[in-house]
Parts: C-alpha cells; sequence; structure tokens
C-alpha cells in the first residue's frame, strides 16, 4: 500500500496524465487478456481507476528511466573499511 501511494504522489508531482487513448487501450488488453467483452470490462472497471493504474505504471516507467544504479564491488569496499580502520590507529 504504501509503495502505491508513493508511486501516485510521483505520478501527481510529476503531472503524469493518462489520456483517453491510453484508456481505450487498456480496456482493449484487458479484454484480450481474460476474453471478455471490452462492454463488460468498462462495466466492471471504472476509467477513473484504470486511468490511476496507467499513471502509476508511468510513474514506475519513470523512476526506471532515471535511476542511477550505483555498484561497488567487494574489493573497494574492503579497502575502504581497511582505509578507515588505518585512520582510526
Amino acid at each position: 500500500v504504501k509503495t502505491r501511494l508513493a508511486l501516485e504522489k510521483i505520478a501527481e508531482l510529476e503531472a503524469i496524465t493518462a489520456s483517453d487513448d491510453e484508456i481505450e487501450a487498456e480496456y482493449a488488453r484487458l479484454s484480450e487478456a481474460y476474453s471478455m467483452e471490452v462492454d463488460k470490462i468498462k462495466a466492471s472497471i471504472e476509467a477513473a481507476d484504470l486511468a490511476e493504474d496507467i499513471k502509476v505504471k508511468k510513474a514506475v516507467d519513470l523512476i526506471k528511466a532515471e535511476a542511477v544504479i550505483a555498484k561497488k564491488t567487494a574489493k573497494k569496499a574492503a579497502k575502504k573499511a581497511d582505509d578507515a580502520a588505518a585512520t582510526e590507529e
């Protein structure tokens, strides 16, 4: 739940929106995935709820695109620990 709330806040702060075309495409995708008519999907899922899901997905995509992954090798970490121990002596 916390993750969802955080993603909704990111979507809000970044002004991420879901267009009518994206909502319709998602209805079509769900219809195909569940082998149901689009009208039945629309009757089950409100467009506003679907729009929120789309915005959250876009927020995740934004995070993935903007993420910077930093790697530390075990050797570098060990060297830092040794250097820190040496300066304490």
